[in-house]
Formats: structure tokens, C-alpha cells, sequence
């Protein structure tokens, strides 16, 4: 994977106050204080498909993509007002008509054991990420993984929020599908479905929704200037337990249509979609 922000799934611990209980319900503080040690195991799953509906590709089938990653998170002591999380893969597989599978194997072969590690502030924003990825891991699978990660993890407010509070943040969509170029910067708004308590523990609902840039984006990719035009928004769900200070479980779907115009195209416009699904949870409870 490349350096990237949010790169660990919400996979540590939240810090939560109680602000009191107006009018709206009760309120909570979220703040990122992982108890040092803590050791959280997650199961990732992704389906992608990938379907040129005009232009020069139109002819080509529909791509396909899933991906199954098990992977250990363990948080380390704060240090400066920040927090290590590092984070290990246990396990990688994918099937792909569009990558031959004994390259997918030996690349997650490669892949098994290594870590990475992440340095978060108090409102679990990325402030710095290492992972050097595998040898011979196609550069749009790796960012196929970092970005499914990185996209399922979303900082927090710094105001106490309860039922029904939103509030945004921007998020980075890799474009791997379209070779050199970088991401695209999306919106986010979380919002706090419900607060629930159940004994000792107490656990905070929360609804996503992505949307991407109205106006055209330009970015370059192999020396090209390509024009970007975005319609659809991914949606999701993601419940944290307080007492654990994790995420328990994150799903996150939609379809985004894009429509791609540069000279290599010969002024033709490509249009295309791509159809995610995917889900996180947290193995060992």
C-alpha cells in the first residue's frame, strides 16, 4: 500500500464523555485515547465491478474484483499527543479476471506479516503513515487496498454530538483505474443514527454518506491532462463500541458513474461505472 490518510480502519479506541442530556438526548464527546496494547483482529471483504458503458471501451466485459484481507491492529503507547497503531496482515486473497492469479498469489505471498503504521491525534486524523508495500504488488491493487481501508475509517467532531448530529469530512478516492493519476478528493457526512447502552458498554451508530465533486476534475496520468465527471454517492453504516474502543462492524456500497474525456481518447468521451460493496468486522468480540 502507499502512504495515505486514515489508512487503518477506525480500528482503535475512542475516549468518550458524557456531555449531558438536553432537549435532543445525550451527547457524546469522541475522543481518540486507545488503551496501549489493545489488540483488535478484523475481517475485510470487497466486491468491485467495473462496466464501460461508451466510448473507445465500451466493447470490454465487465471487470471484476474481490478481495478478502484478515488483518491485527495493536495500539501502542501516546507519545506527544498522538497515538501508534500498527498494523498487520494476516492474510490477503483476490480473484480478478483483470490480473493473472499466480501474480496475485506471490504478491500477497509477499505480503503475509508485513506492517504498518499509522500516527493518529485526538480526533483519530492520520498524521503520518508508513507502509513501503509488497515487490511486484501491481501499483492499482495496492491502491485497491489502501483505499478500501482508508475510506472506512472517518475522523471525529470536535464538538459532543447525539442523535441526529452530522458533521462532514473529506476523504481521498483512489484512482487506480486510471494509471498515474491521483486521488480524487470527496465529501463525507457522518451522522449519528443512535446512541446505544447495554450494560457496561455503550455503542454509537453511525450513518455515511459520500458524495463526489458536482464540477468537472482534471487530473494528469501518463503525461495526459484527463477530465473527471462524478455522479452517484456511496453509503454506509458503522457501529463503535465504546468499552472495546473499536469499530465492531462497517459496510459501505453504491455505484459511482464516471465519465472521462482527455486527448489520448481522440475527444471521445468514456463513460463508465463502478459498483462497490464492502464490509468490516471485527473477528474476535
Amino acid at each position: 500500500m502507499t502512504a495515505a490518510r486514515r489508512i487503518l480502519p477506525a480500528g482503535a479506541v475512542l475516549a468518550t464523555v458524557l456531555a449531558g442530556c438536553g432537549s435532543g438526548g445525550p451527547k457524546v464527546a469522541l475522543r481518540y485515547h486507545p488503551p496501549t496494547g489493545a489488540v483488535y483482529h478484523y475481517a475485510f471483504e470487497q466486491h468491485s465491478k467495473i462496466k464501460f458503458e461508451g466510448g473507445p471501451a465500451a466493447g470490454m466485459g465487465e471487470q471484476q474484483l474481490t478481495m478478502h484481507m484478515f488483518f491485527t491492529q495493536q495500539v501502542g503507547a501516546p507519545s506527544g499527543g498522538q497515538v501508534q497503531v500498527t498494523m498487520t496482515f494476516d492474510s490477503i486473497s483476490a480473484e480478478s479476471p483483470m490480473l493473472p492469479p499466480a501474480m496475485m498469489e506471490q504478491a500477497f505471498r509477499q505480503m503475509r506479516g508485513m506492517k504498518t503504521t499509522a500516527l493518529y491525534d485526538d480526533q483519530m486524523r492520520v498524521q503520518h503513515v508508513d507502509f513501503s508495500g509488497a515487490p511486484g504488488l501491481p501499483p492499482q491493487m495496492s491502491d485497491q487496498i489502501t483505499g478500501s481501508l482508508k475510506n472506512l475509517a472517518f475522523p471525529f467532531p470536535d464538538h459532543p454530538v447525539g442523535a441526529g448530529d452530522s458533521w462532514d469530512v473529506q476523504m481521498e478516492l483512489p484512482m487506480g483505474n486510471i494509471p498515474g493519476a491521483g486521488p480524487i478528493r470527496t465529501s463525507t457526512k457522518v451522522t449519528v443514527k443512535e446512541i446505544q447502552v447495554a450494560g457496561a458498554d455503550t455503542s454509537v451508530l453511525l450513518s455515511v454518506v459520500t458524495s463526489f465533486p458536482k464540477d468537472a476534475v482534471t487530473v494528469p496520468a501518463q503525461g495526459q491532462t484527463v477530465e473527471l465527471r462524478f455522479t452517484g454517492t456511496m453509503t454506509g453504516e458503522q457501529l463503535f463500541s465504546l468499552r472495546r474502543g473499536a469499530a465492531v462492524h462497517t459496510t459501505m456500497g453504491g455505484t459511482m458513474h464516471i465519465e472521462m474525456k482527455s486527448g489520448a481518447l481522440g475527444g471521445q468521451t468514456m463513460a463508465m461505472s463502478m459498483e462497490q460493496q464492502a464490509t468490516m468486522k471485527m473477528t474476535e468480540q
